[in-house]
């Protein structure tokens, strides 16, 4: 889904897309649900760190 009708940035982002070959193009809309799921996915990778849950319900910890 492309959040934007601004062809300047569609066809940048395009372009970008040509030189760096990802497997796919996300676009972010900064939505609580999509911070839901990228915390999730960075818990299952490893790249977060699960707070207590008895400490901070729900919070996530990012780990360098």
């Amino acid at each position: 889904m492309q959040p934007t009708d601004h062809q300047k940035l569609l066809n940048w982002v395009d372009d970008f897309a040509l030189l760096t070959e990802p497997d796919v193009v996300v676009w972010c809309d900064g939505s609580a649900e999509e911070y839901e799921r990228l915390c999730k996915l960075l818990v299952e990778r490893g790249t977060f760190t699960k707070l207590s849950d008895a400490k901070r319900a729900g919070e996530l910890l990012g780990t360098l």
